[in-house]
């Protein structure tokens, strides 16, 4: 089920004709061995965005089972519409973040600015928030996320730290009101297409790192 929704949204994307501008995929893997007992280890994280006029798709999708715990499983899209102005672009943001297999999926729809810089963005948001998947209502939401990409040789790192705080209404989607989390990427090319990637995911549950080789596609 997992690779489905994943092919899925790949395919919606060669459909519609989009340009790929970013599409990356790293996977690691371990067997251990303790007292008989072999525990397989695995990982993916792939990351792709497309633009189709003035609209940016980015997915994330992030997946780490060790043994049968799995720390990480993180499907995420975000697309935004952005306006005209190239110095304090108005900025139309849905994105949608939970499990692979659709459990829980946590939509935000704001509204802002983004701000675009040489090796980064910054964006200023306020819209609304909730788990599509349950009769909870929705409640106000202010954000800001911040993205910075800077290339050193063969080391390329990339990151982007955000936080979000709802304002409006009780919180019965977060734990709390306050929310962030970092995502930070560094990929060691070793060929045109393949490299070692290094990924760190944390937030206010949870962090999850690894390591492991990397494929380019874009």
């Amino acid at each position: 089920m997992k690779l489905y929704i994943l092919l899925l949204v790949l395919l919606l994307c060669t459909v519609v004709n989009a340009e790929t501008t970013k599409l990356r995929i790293m996977l690691s893997a371990l067997e251990s061995t303790q007292k008989e007992v072999t525990t397989f280890n695995y990982s993916w994280a792939l990351t792709g965005q497309w633009k189709f006029d003035n609209v940016l798709f980015d997915l994330n999708s992030d997946y780490s089972k060790n043994g049968d715990s799995v720390s990480l499983d993180r499907l995420q899209t975000t697309t935004r519409i952005l306006g005209s102005k190239k110095d304090l672009c108005p900025l139309i943001l849905i994105q949608t973040k939970g499990e692979h297999n659709l459990n829980s999926v946590d939509t935000l729809i704001s509204v802002g600015y983004r701000k675009q810089f040489k090796s980064g963005f910054l964006e200023i948001t306020t819209g609304i928030f909730k788990d599509l998947r349950t009769d909870d209502a929705w409640v106000g939401d202010t954000g800001i996320n911040f993205g910075i990409t800077k290339t050193f040789g063969r080391l390329h790192i990339q990151a982007g730290p955000k936080a979000t705080w709802d304002a409006l209404g009780t919180a019965r989607i977060r734990d709390n009101r306050f929310r962030y989390t970092l995502d930070f990427n560094a990929n060691y090319t070793l060929t045109k297409k393949l490299g070692i990637g290094y990924k760190y995911y944390y937030d206010n549950k949870s962090q999850t790192q690894w390591i492991g080789i990397t494929y380019t596609i874009k």
